[in-house]
């Protein structure tokens, strides 16, 4: 993509970029973005879109035929008609046990469960955090068998990495934060290193490596017919 023929807009309904990240991180995300020619408009909330406009909270409209919508997911609708406790999002509100309140035989987990840490903010929707729910309930679920008492879920922060383009990435790791080219490196590094197998690590990074030298991208879209 030239980036002299393009326009890129990114619309953030928030104050400030990477809201779950720690100040420094965040303006370092809005200062690389910045110097990708990226236009940055915070506490902007789009409204609605018809293909040809988009149309802003305040009133404004962007003359626009692409939009990328990236503003996060949600629990399934499944659990909308449970009759059950949600926050937001459609989750479910959760013991710390992963236990419903209402029904203490059903454990939750994952982008479904609510679940607030100590630190009084909720457990963001990572698969990180489900993969650690997922050892709990395991082990409440063998508890449970055994008529022994459950024990509630610790999430344990394995760090924080975001890619932002070719050299720019930031990071929060073992208490350090890093921004930019280091960022980017060690967001590769740490990649690589949790792939499953030496061949895939060696393929990824073959892969990866050529790419960077040669300025390649492969992109892998589903499209219809």
């Amino acid at each position: 993509m030239d980036l002299q023929e393009v326009r890129v807009l990114l619309l953030e309904a928030a104050d400030q970029l990477m809201g779950t990240y720690p100040p420094r991180l965040s303006q370092s995300t809005h200062d690389l973005l910045k110097g990708k020619s990226v236009e940055i408009m915070l506490s902007t909330r789009l409204t609605e879109f018809d293909g040809m406009r988009a149309t802003l909270a305040d009133g404004r409209v962007i003359n626009t035929h692409t939009v990328i919508w990236t503003a996060g997911v949600r629990a399934a609708e499944l659990v909308d008609g449970l009759g059950l406790k949600q926050a937001g999002a459609g989750r479910l509100v959760v013991e710390p046990t992963l236990q419903l309140p209402e029904r203490p035989e059903v454990l939750v987990l994952g982008d479904v469960a609510h679940l607030v840490s100590d630190d009084g903010q909720a457990l963001p929707m990572l698969a990180t955090v489900a993969q650690q729910e997922a050892r709990t309930a395991a082990s409440n679920i063998d508890r449970m068998v055994r008529k022994q008492p459950v024990k509630p879920f610790r999430y344990k922060d394995p760090g924080l990495l975001a890619t932002i383009g070719r050299n720019a990435a930031v990071a929060r790791l073992w208490g350090f934060s890093f921004s930019g080219f280091i960022a980017w490196v060690i967001w590769v590094g740490l990649h690589i290193y949790r792939l499953v197998g030496f061949r895939n690590r060696l393929v990824v990074m073959v892969n990866w490596a050529w790419d960077y030298v040669f300025f390649e991208n492969q992109v892998r879209l589903i499209t219809r017919d």
